[in-house]
C-alpha cells in the first residue's frame, strides 16, 4: 500500500520530475517495512524539494511580472506627462509663434510708417530749404535798401541840421 501510494504520486508528480524506472529507492541499512519506509520519505523528500524549487520559480516569476507591470504603469504614467507637457509646450510655441508674427508685423508696419514720416521730412527740409534760400535774397535786398535809404538819410541830414538850428531860432 506504501510502494502503490508512492508510485501513484510519484506518476502524478512525473510532469515536471522524472524519477526513473527503478521504483523506490532503496536502502542498504534497511530492510522490509523499514526499507519501504526508508523509499516512501526519500522519494517524498524529493518530490517537496521539487515543489518548492517550482514554488520558488513560480514566485520569482510573479514577482518579476509584478515589477514589470508596475513599471509599465510608471513608464505609462511618465509617457503620459511627457506627452502632456509636449503638448503644453507647442501651444505655447504657438502662441510666441503668433506673438513674433504680431510683433514683425508691428515692426514692418512701423518701418513703413517711419519711412513715410522721413520722405514727408526730407520733402519739408528741401521746401525749407527753398525758403531760407529766398528769405536770404529777400534780406539781402532788404540790405541793400537800406544802406541805401541811410546813405540817402546822410546825404540830406545836413539839411536837416540847418532847419533844425532855424527852428529853433525862431522859438
Amino acid at each position: 500500500m506504501l510502494v502503490s501510494g508512492s508510485e501513484k504520486i510519484s506518476v502524478k508528480v512525473s510532469n515536471f520530475k522524472s524519477f526513473g524506472n527503478g521504483g523506490l529507492p532503496k536502502s542498504q541499512k534497511y530492510n522490509g517495512l523499514a526499507s519501504v519506509a526508508y523509499g516512501v520519505i526519500k522519494r517524498t523528500h524529493e518530490i517537496v524539494e521539487e515543489l518548492v524549487k517550482q514554488i520558488d520559480v513560480a514566485v520569482k516569476s510573479r514577482n518579476a511580472r509584478e515589477q514589470m507591470d508596475q513599471r509599465n504603469y510608471e513608464i505609462a504614467i511618465e509617457v503620459y506627462q511627457l506627452e502632456t507637457t509636449i503638448s503644453n509646450l507647442r501651444l505655447e510655441v504657438a502662441e510666441k509663434a503668433s506673438r513674433v508674427d504680431d510683433l514683425e508685423r508691428d515692426v514692418s508696419e512701423k518701418d513703413k510708417r517711419v519711412g513715410e514720416l522721413e520722405r514727408g521730412s526730407l520733402e519739408k527740409v528741401s521746401v525749407l530749404e527753398g525758403e531760407v534760400v529766398e528769405l536770404k535774397q529777400l534780406v539781402d535786398e532788404y540790405d541793400g535798401k537800406l544802406k541805401e535809404e541811410c546813405d540817402d538819410a546822410h546825404g540830406t541830414r545836413p539839411d536837416t541840421n540847418v532847419v533844425s538850428k532855424h527852428f529853433e531860432k525862431l522859438n
